[in-house]
């Protein structure tokens, strides 16, 4: 289980959405607009996220905004860039 997190975790774009929800929840198009990427190839990074239990989407109203799992997961990115450079 934590080979399948680590895993998740080792995808580039993937911490880049770790790193911009360390500092609070965002919409979709919040993160588009701060990455550049796409919303297909966002949300399905996102999708990935969600099932690795990383990150929770929470409906409020039209809009869905997402957030870090755990408080401690701000701290993951700086870890593994750190750790990968």
């Amino acid at each position: 289980q934590r080979a399948e997190l680590l895993k998740v975790l080792a995808n580039p774009k993937r911490l880049e959405v770790l790193h911009l929800l360390g500092r609070g929840k965002l919409t979709v198009s919040d993160m588009e607009r701060a990455t550049g990427m796409k919303q297909a190839n966002l949300s399905q990074h996102l999708m990935v996220l969600r099932h690795a239990r990383v990150v929770i989407a929470e409906h409020e109203g039209r809009k869905v905004h997402y957030r870090l799992a755990y408080s401690g997961l701000s701290q993951v990115p700086p870890f593994l860039r750190a750790l990968l450079e």
